[in-house]
């Protein structure tokens, strides 16, 4: 009797972590897809591409610089031909997309290939005008790349990026964390922190950026400028201690909006 009270608690969990599953993937839902293979799509003409533009569900995403005179895709293949990852380019903008289907390389109860990794490779001092990013779970790499904008919505996971220029960045993560290592935003910028983590070293210029906390641990380094703070905390702690410049000289304008959590800016 014992053994099957346990067996039944354990199928009872799992029914209600799949339903839990089912509910913040709206429905969408395949099982038992895994990475074959990988592949790869290489564009030479990449000073057509302007745009890149990269929707996917459940995955991590790594875009890095290269040597090669092309920008290169590289792309899992899944053993389910309904849940494949596209790579096109449509004018001036480089897509890539998967069928909307989540979870759909997660080989269950086991999660052999839980997340799969797609790694775009930019060529070094190309400037695109615009990089988008749209996870719903998953997390983000960016490394020593240039964009003019740069926009990211991830529901779930983690961005990182390191010597990247970004632009004018607008950033909206409802859980998990921000890394930056000594990344440059340049332009009006909209950082949106539902709960989680921000930390690092950044510099801006131009415009102002803007960072709202709703819940969560800021530890944040601005270097290589003067700036003018702006603080406003609800149920939070904000810790500004860097010199700045309270005159109209400065380079940019740091506007910290906390509503529950700590902010600490050197």
């Amino acid at each position: 009797m014992g053994v099957i009270i346990k067996t039944l608690k354990a199928l009872l969990l799992f029914i209600l972590a799949g339903i839990c599953i089912f509910y913040l993937t709206g429905g969408r839902f395949v099982l038992g897809s895994s990475v074959k293979e990988m592949d790869t799509q290489n564009f030479d003409n990449y000073k057509d591409i302007k745009a890149l533009d990269i929707d996917l569900n459940l995955n991590e995403v790594m875009i890095e610089p290269s040597d090669e005179p092309m920008i290169e895709v590289e792309y899992p293949v899944y053993s389910n031909q309904a849940v494949q990852i596209k790579v096109n380019q449509e004018g001036d903008t480089l897509r890539i997309t998967d069928s909307g289907k989540k979870f759909a390389h997660v080989d269950f109860p086991f999660f052999h290939n839980s997340l799969a990794l797609t790694t775009v490779r930019i060529p070094k001092d190309y400037i695109l005008d615009q990089m988008t990013f749209k996870l719903d779970m998953g997390s983000l790499s960016v490394s020593e790349v240039k964009s003019r904008q740069t926009a990211l919505d991830l529901q779930m996971g983690s961005l990182t990026a390191e010597y990247a220029n970004l632009g004018a960045l607008t950033a909206d993560l409802n859980m998990g964390s921000i890394a930056f290592d000594e990344v440059e935003l340049a332009g009006d910028s909209d950082l949106d922190l539902d709960m989680g983590s921000f930390d690092g070293s950044m510099k801006a210029s131009k415009g102002t950026v803007k960072m709202k906390v709703s819940m969560g641990l800021v530890d944040l380094e601005m270097y290589d400028g003067n700036y003018k703070y702006l603080t406003d905390a609800d149920m939070g702690d904000i810790s500004v201690n860097n010199d700045g410049n309270s005159s109209q000289e400065y380079d940019a304008v740091i506007d910290i909006k906390a509503s529950m959590g700590n902010v600490d800016i050197q």
